[in-house]
């Protein structure tokens, strides 16, 4: 019996969504609560969260201090304007 089997070119593996890749010192906002805060990136630390997740730095805007309370958000969560 001839026969033509056509193999597999692809396999089921979950895809990464090419996301824009924020960039350091691009403003955002975050849902804070039931506002959004607006912040400013201050690093880009990669894919180190849970299954990947890029994680960035952030810092509040308006505040007059430099060293002002930075924090980590997943960068799926910002919203760019």
């Amino acid at each position: 019996m001839k026969g033509c089997f056509m193999a597999k070119t692809h396999i089921n593996k979950p895809r990464r969504s090419r996301r824009l890749v924020p960039s350091v010192g691009r403003r955002a906002k975050v849902c804070f609560g039931r506002s959004k805060l607006p912040v400013v990136i201050v690093e880009d630390r990669g894919p180190v969260g849970s299954l990947g997740r890029r994680l960035v730095r952030v810092r509040p805007v308006g505040n007059g201090d430099e060293l002002a309370a930075t924090f980590e958000v997943p960068a799926d969560e910002l919203v760019f304007r």
